[in-house]
Formats: C-alpha cells, sequence, structure tokens
C-alpha cells in the first residue's frame, strides 16, 4: 500500500481513480501517441547526418536517403521532402510536393472547423484537444 494526505490508497480508490482517469481521457477525445513511435524524427536526422557527411556500408548516402524519402511521403512532410531535394541534390517532384500540401491543407481545414465547433458547443478541454491534434499535424509534416 501507498499513502496519500487522505490516507492510504487502497485497490477500490486505485481502480476508481483508474477508472476516472479512464473517462477523462476519453471525454478530452486526444489521440496520445506511443513516444516511441514519437522518435521517427531522431533516425529522420540521423539519415540527414549522413546524407550531409556521406556515410558507408548500411549507412550509405542511398539507404538513407530512402528512409528520409519515405518518412517524408509518410508524413506528407513537404517541407523535409525540399530540404531532402536540396541536400541529395535531386529534382523535387511538383506534383509531390502539392499532394503533400493539399492533403495537410485539407487536414488542417478539417481541424479548424473542429476548433470553431469546439469554441462554439464544447468547453476549454475540447478546445485544448482540438489545438494539441493541430500542433500535432504541424510537428509530423515540419
Amino acid at each position: 500500500f501507498s499513502y496519500s494526505r487522505a490516507g492510504p490508497l487502497t485497490r477500490q480508490t486505485r481502480e476508481g481513480a483508474a477508472l476516472h482517469a479512464g473517462e477523462m481521457a476519453s471525454a478530452n477525445k486526444v489521440d496520445f501517441e506511443d513516444p516511441a513511435m514519437e522518435q521517427w524524427f531522431l533516425q529522420t536526422a540521423q539519415d540527414l547526418f549522413l546524407l550531409a557527411h556521406q556515410g558507408t556500408g548500411s549507412n550509405s548516402p542511398g539507404a538513407a536517403k530512402e528512409r528520409v524519402l519515405a518518412t517524408v511521403k509518410e508524413r506528407s512532410a513537404a517541407p523535409m521532402y525540399r530540404m531532402l531535394c536540396e541536400r541529395a541534390e535531386m529534382m523535387a517532384d511538383a506534383a509531390l510536393v502539392s499532394s503533400m500540401e493539399e492533403s495537410v491543407a485539407n487536414e488542417l481545414k478539417q481541424l479548424d472547423e473542429e476548433l470553431a465547433n469546439a469554441t462554439e458547443n464544447e468547453g476549454e478541454s475540447e478546445i485544448r484537444a482540438v489545438l494539441y491534434k493541430r500542433a500535432r499535424v504541424y510537428m509530423r509534416t515540419g
């Protein structure tokens, strides 16, 4: 058992607190991702470094470029794609850039509508949840 200011935490109070936390999480409607999945940018940063400094073997610039390109396409990260094209000295695919930018713009437009709805009809928690989702879009896309 552990103690709090109110006394010992019993199994019932722990289960009640967990249930309450679950209810709050579902009410906020925020999609928290696994922290390990959030570190995709570490491998991408390493790959961009290898592109700049010409790695060798499995860390060759070609493999690094392919990994960064896959990440860019998966996340619709047009700014990162432009940087990759500059560093790898390759021509940017205008159709790919425009489709990524259009995808992000549509997602942001949908979130703006959700924000307007939350501002009019919901509370602060729902507004914060939409703002959090919007921040995650900017984090994902660069």
